[in-house]
């Protein structure tokens, strides 16, 4: 169990490069949640928000991605799942592990 989880939660941070697939850190996937939150601080309600808000609230997004990265991990995803009905599994445009090109 601690292996898969650790696998959700640092692919909350990472992404796969290169043909092996090794990871390596993600500078986007740190600064989206961040830079969402301090659009809509500053753009919206310039004035009943700061950036103290706008960190709080990409807090918050970073920690529901990390839970849905822990969901997709854990939850059931066979034929007849939910999942699978949301075509969350969906491996089109994905290398084929059995061909070789």
């Amino acid at each position: 169990m601690f292996p898969r989880l650790r696998h959700a939660l640092l692919s909350t941070l990472t992404a796969r490069r290169g043909d092996d697939g090794h990871r390596v850190f993600s500078f986007p996937a740190l600064v989206a949640p961040y830079a969402g939150t301090m659009t809509a601080v500053y753009g919206w309600y310039p004035g009943r928000y700061n950036a103290m808000d706008g960190f709080r609230m990409g807090n918050y997004n970073m920690l529901v991605y990390a839970g849905g990265n822990v969901a997709l991990e854990f939850f059931y995803s066979g034929p007849h799942s939910l999942l699978h009905r949301m075509h969350l599994n969906n491996a089109h445009g994905a290398p084929d592990p059995s061909s070789t090109p």
